[in-house]
């Protein structure tokens, strides 16, 4: 049994393939804001989900710093 000879467009074709597939999932883990991923093992940031569906949904995230009442107040 002999393998047959692949030529230069089949070679990119399975590198592009590869290469695809790999920016896919990376751009994947990058779009569902994880932390860290090691091993299997996946850690999400949480707080910045509930952000984007509340900006989403509200158009604001609600992080917005908030000045206390005694900050409001004017000294003489």
């Amino acid at each position: 049994m002999e393998l047959q000879p692949f030529t230069l467009n089949d070679l990119m074709l399975c590198i592009v393939g590869v290469l695809g597939a790999l920016g896919g999932v990376l751009a994947i883990t990058q779009r569902s804001k994880c932390q860290s991923c090691c091993f299997g093992l996946i850690k999400r940031d949480v707080a910045a989900v509930v952000a984007t569906e509340r900006l989403e949904a509200t158009g604001t995230t609600g992080m917005t710093p908030r000045l206390s009442q005694d900050e409001t107040t004017e000294a003489p």
